[in-house]
């Protein structure tokens, strides 16, 4: 049972590293920072990754 966890718990830290690292390159990044089209790529692949993950969470 402890290892099913460990192993929800780190898919769930894999999905706030990337939505961590999206939100940097979003607003803080020099080139390309404030673009319409880095917003919709990063919010599409976030969503796709929460698509995939999720059923991993609760499938598990």
């Amino acid at each position: 049972m402890s290892r099913k966890r460990g192993y929800e718990i780190l898919i769930l830290i894999t999905y706030l590293a990337m939505s961590a690292v999206c939100i940097y390159l979003q607003f803080f990044s020099k080139n390309q920072a404030g673009g319409l089209e880095n917003l919709i790529v990063n919010v599409t692949m976030l969503v796709i990754a929460g698509i995939i993950f999720a059923p991993c969470v609760f499938g598990a």
